[in-house]
């Protein structure tokens, strides 16, 4: 989860008389409002590396090939076919960019890290191939997810990190189609 919608904790504000209580914490979001803004949920710039796309990566573990697909094509789906004039969510756009890297992961090679094995090891488990639309619509879900109208884009812009943005340009280099219509690794 990413954002102050998404979380409730809260943090032990000062004591009164030596005493902490529940009526004086705090919430997070005013104790720290930089981390809690920006950073709830996310630990690092790579595709799974957030709450909200490394548990869904736990969805792969008992995943079949055309489930896994549908998988997929559902969070990439829920990008790429929002309205242009609709506001792209951080969790949904985190799960787009999941999705995507799943797809470059199976047409090669896997990016493997501790918080994607499930999804990863589905890959090689149902020996998954991909199709050209599929590697589109995975294309199509990043223009989506870095565009003006993407929570997660104007989250990462806010905390000024380049990373992201070089994660999502490999990304779409690994998506790229060659001119003969196939992508290396297995369509």
């Amino acid at each position: 989860a990413f954002g102050p919608a998404s979380l409730d904790h809260t943090v032990r504000g000062p004591t009164e008389n030596g005493v902490r209580s529940r009526s004086n914490w705090l919430p997070l979001s005013r104790v720290l409002p930089e981390l809690y803004d920006r950073h709830i949920g996310t630990w690092g710039d790579g595709a799974f590396d957030n709450d909200t796309a490394a548990d869904w990566s736990l969805e792969f573990e008992d995943a079949d090939l055309d489930s896994g697909l549908v998988l997929i094509e559902r969070a990439l789906r829920a990008a790429s076919d929002l309205a242009d004039s609709g506001y792209l969510g951080a969790d949904e756009g985190m799960l787009a960019v999941a999705a995507a890297e799943l797809v470059g992961s199976i047409i090669g090679p896997p990016r493997r890290n501790p918080y994607n094995e499930e999804a990863v090891d589905w890959i090689s488990r149902v020996h998954a191939s991909v199709t050209v639309p599929l590697i589109d619509l995975a294309r199509q879900a990043l223009v989506r997810v870095t565009g003006e109208r993407s929570e997660l884009a104007m989250l990462w812009d806010e905390a000024g990190d380049a990373g992201w943005c070089s994660v999502i340009e490999d990304l779409r280099g690994r998506l790229t189609i060659k001119k003969d219509g196939s992508a290396s690794g297995r369509l």
